[in-house]
């Protein structure tokens, strides 16, 4: 389209300088809207080239046996994830467990190790960073085998278990708890004993 072609049907100055204006705006779009196009040509181009290369890459492999590592590896996180809690939730447990216990006199050391065992083995579970039921267990060995804690000031001292060296009289493996420690505090050399709390 040219000045003269407009002239020639007639159009002003002014009015064939808006056609021009107009037509400018036109082409700019346009020219706009192919650039547009073309930019994403080529974006999904290189798109399709680098997933090509990626698919490459691939060739020869087991993808079901990549699935079942990945499988593995994913059962194998989550497994160390399990693992993880339990020993943060045990620490916190025995943690607060000797906390709970400071005040708790024993007769000794190994009914102290005797009774923690039989607490840890009730299965209690914590809330609020308390062992929720220690002190109904705590009663009951209390119950059981008062033995295992340590008189009151001027309360009577605990007498040396059976042994099991005369007839009728019961050995180490036949003892009661509070018996075994008892037995353990005072003769804590004995094969008895260490095996006992070797085992608890």
């Amino acid at each position: 389209m040219k000045t003269e072609d407009l002239q020639a049907i007639g159009l002003t100055e002014d009015q064939i300088k808006k056609v021009f204006e107009l037509n400018g705006k036109d082409i700019a779009a346009e020219k706009k809207a192919v650039s547009k196009a073309e930019d994403d040509r080529d974006a999904w181009k290189k798109r399709a080239e680098a997933a090509e290369e990626t698919l490459k890459g691939f060739d020869g492999v087991d993808v079901e046996k990549m699935r079942s590592e990945v499988e593995e590896w994913k059962k194998k996180a989550e497994e160390a994830a399990q693992k993880y809690q339990k020993d943060i939730e045990e620490r916190d447990f025995s943690e607060a467990l000797k906390a709970a216990l400071d005040d708790v006199k024993f007769s000794s050391e190994s009914a102290k190790k005797a009774v923690i065992a039989e607490i840890k083995a009730a299965g209690l579970s914590m809330r609020s960073g308390k062992i929720v039921g220690l002190q109904d267990v705590l009663d009951q060995i209390k119950a059981d085998d008062a033995s295992a804690f340590a008189p009151a000031e001027g309360g009577a001292k605990f007498t040396t278990p059976p042994k099991g060296t005369g007839k009728g009289v019961k050995g180490f493996a036949d003892m009661t708890l509070g018996e075994k420690m008892r037995y353990a505090n005072e003769h804590p050399d004995s094969e008895d004993v260490r095996n006992w709390l070797a085992r608890q």
